[in-house]
C-alpha cells in the first residue's frame, strides 16, 4: 500500500508539473495493478487522473472517472467530494458549449452546497461565478450580472480574494459593455484590491493595464472638456 500512495504522490507531482501524459500513463497504470485501492486512494485518482486527461484532450475518458468519482463520493456521502466532481463536469459541458447541461449541473452542485457542509462560503462563490460565466456565454447578461454579485458576496464572506477579484473584473467588463466607464473603473480598482492579497494571482497585470488605459482616457475627456 505505501507503494500505491509513492506513485500516486508521483502521479500528482508529474500533473502540477504540467507533464500531464506521463502523469496519465502512471496513473492508468495504478488503476491497472492496484487492486485492492481504498476508497479515499481510488476517490484522489479519479479527480487527478480526469485532470490529467483533460489536460491531454482525451475528454470522453476524463468524464467517465469524473461520473465514476461522482457515483463513489455518493455512496460514501462525501458531500464536498460530489460537489468536487459535478462542478468539474459542469465546466466540461461549458467548456464544449453544452450550456444547458452545464446549468443543470451547476444547480445540481448548488443544491448540494445549500444542503450544508464544510466550505459552505467558498464552494458558493465558486458555483456562482461558473454558472455567472455559463449565462455570458449564452448571452444572458442580466442573468449572469445576478450570478456574479452573489459570487462576489459568498467569496467575501468566505475569505476567497482571488474568486471575489475574478468576479468583480467580469462585472467590470459588464459595465463597459453598457458604456458606463466610471462604473466599470471603480469595480476594476476593488478587483484588484482583493487580488492583490493574493500573491499568486495571475490576472493582476492585465487588469492593471485596462484600469491605466481607462483613467488615461477619462483624464484626456476631462482636459477635452
Amino acid at each position: 500500500m505505501a507503494r500505491v500512495e509513492e506513485s500516486l504522490e508521483k502521479a500528482k507531482t508529474l500533473l502540477r508539473e504540467g507533464k500531464c501524459r506521463e502523469a496519465c500513463e502512471l496513473f492508468s497504470e495504478i488503476r491497472q495493478s492496484a487492486k485492492n485501492l481504498r476508497p479515499d486512494q481510488n476517490e484522489d485518482l479519479l479527480y487527478h487522473y480526469a485532470m490529467a486527461l483533460k489536460a491531454i484532450d482525451r475528454r470522453g475518458l476524463a468524464e467517465k472517472c469524473l461520473r465514476d468519482l461522482y457515483h463513489e463520493a455518493h455512496d460514501r456521502e462525501r458531500r464536498e467530494l460530489e460537489c468536487k466532481a459535478v462542478h468539474e463536469l459542469g465546466t466540461m459541458a461549458l467548456e464544449e458549449n453544452r450550456y444547458s447541461e452545464a446549468i443543470k449541473l451547476y444547480r445540481e452542485e448548488l443544491t448540494l452546497w445549500y444542503s450544508g457542509m464544510e466550505h459552505y462560503f467558498a464552494g458558493l462563490a465558486k458555483n456562482y461565478l461558473a454558472q455567472g460565466n455559463c449565462c455570458l456565454a449564452m448571452g444572458h447578461t442580466p442573468e449572469a450580472q445576478m450570478y456574479l454579485k452573489h459570487a462576489v458576496t459568498y467569496a467575501q464572506t468566505g475569505q476567497d480574494a482571488r474568486l471575489k477579484g475574478r468576479a468583480l473584473a467580469i462585472l467590470a467588463d459588464l459595465q463597459l459593455r453598457d458604456g458606463k466607464r466610471k462604473e466599470a473603473m471603480k469595480l476594476l480598482r476593488q478587483a484588484l484590491s482583493s487580488l492583490r492579497q493574493d500573491a499568486s494571482s495571475e490576472e493582476i497585470p492585465e487588469i492593471e493595464k485596462q484600469l491605466e488605459k481607462l483613467e488615461k482616457e477619462a483624464g484626456e475627456n476631462r482636459s477635452k472638456s
